[in-house]
Order: structure tokens, then sequence, then C-alpha cells
């Protein structure tokens, strides 16, 4: 698997470590749902689990391995919270069901303790005023890419051999952001893209921004 200067993934094959990363996600013994945060020192371990399971089915360069390593886990912290909030989603509706209901309506494939615990975490004042503002957050995001699973790295790679030269910053945040009719996904980014090109233009950002996808 060939990976950019950041080691992310930049070919097709990326999307089959995507599969193979979202699968760990979601085995509750290897991902365990019942640890509130994926930074608590009791993943740590589970962590390094996953990374020796991927890496006995993958192979990127030595040059990059650290890198790959940090971007694969940040990949499974997002996977992993984007299951859990899928669960809650599909089973932890309380207008709709009392809390007996739902302990019982263990999802399958998850370990039962695990559920237990995860639904006691969802029921917590301070995890739903976090929720609550992570809600409104959301809703605040309006400059949506259009890659869909496709990520940065891989756009990268694609756009500098279209061209046979270096890409900048902009125009790679320019082709995320626009349609297949070459225009911008939505009228917010019609609006803010001459002030974007400004601003990165001025800045000397951190190319990691635009490969962590």
């Amino acid at each position: 698997m060939e990976t950019g200067q950041n080691g992310a993934p930049n070919e097709r094959s990326s999307s089959i470590l995507s599969s193979y990363l979202t699968k760990l996600a979601q085995n509750s013994t290897i991902a365990p749902l019942h640890i509130p945060r994926w930074d608590n020192e009791m993943f740590k371990p589970k962590q390094q689990e996953m990374i020796k399971l991927v890496e006995v089915k993958f192979v990127y360069p030595p040059e990059t391995t650290q890198l790959t390593r940090d971007w694969i886990l940040m990949t499974l912290a997002k996977k992993w919270r984007a299951y859990k909030s899928c669960l809650k989603k599909k089973y932890y509706n309380r207008n709709a069901r009392n809390l007996d209901e739902i302990l019982k309506d263990v999802p399958r494939g998850v370990n039962e303790h695990q559920w237990l615990t995860l639904v006691g975490i969802w029921c917590q004042d301070s995890h739903m005023k976090i929720c609550l503002k992570n809600s409104k957050c959301a809703k605040q995001q309006k400059n949506s890419h259009t890659t869909g699973r496709k990520g940065h790295a891989r756009l990268l790679k694609e756009m500098e051999a279209e061209k046979n030269e270096k890409v900048s910053k902009i125009e790679l945040w320019d082709r995320a952001h626009k349609r297949k009719d070459d225009n911008n996904d939505s009228d917010n980014n019609n609006t803010i893209m001459d002030t974007t090109h400004d601003e990165l233009s001025k800045e000397n950002l951190d190319d990691k921004f635009f490969i962590q996808r």
C-alpha cells in the first residue's frame, strides 16, 4: 500500500484498508464500547493490538511507518465514535422505549456488559450536555467536501498525476469542495471561496490538515 509523505494511504487499496478498519472499530472485543473515550489510558493496549492486526494484512512504506500508524489510529477513532453514534441512534430512543427495554435489547455483536455500561454513559447529564453542544456545532458546518470515501491524500495523488506537477493546498481544497459539474458544493462555498484562497495563501498550514481524511 502506497502512502503520501504524511503517511496517509493515497491509492485505491486505501478503500480496502478503510473497510478493514471499519470491521475492527465495530468489534467490541477489540475496540471496547464501555471505555468512555478513545484517548483513555485503558484503550492504549487495544490500540496497539489493532495496529498489529492491521500490519499482519497490510504493508506500507517503512519510511512513513509511524505517520501511517498515527493515521490508522485516527481513522479507527473516527469509525469507533461513528459506530457508537449509529448504535445510539438505532437503539437508544427514550421517546419510544423505556430504559429497561433499551438495556435488554443488546445489539447483535455487542458484549452485553459493555452495552449496559454504554447505555449508562448515555444517560449521564454530562454526556447529554456534550451531545447537545456537538449537535449545534454540526449544524453550523456548511463547507462539506464532495469526494465521498476518497481521502484527500488519494485525491492529491490523482490530481498530481493528471497535471504531472505538484498541486497546491488551495487547488486541493477547491477540488474537494466542487461537484462533478465543476461548481462549488453550496452557495456558502461559493461565497467563501475567494476568502479561503486568500487565507490559505497567507498562512503556512500543515499539509496534515488536508490529508488526514
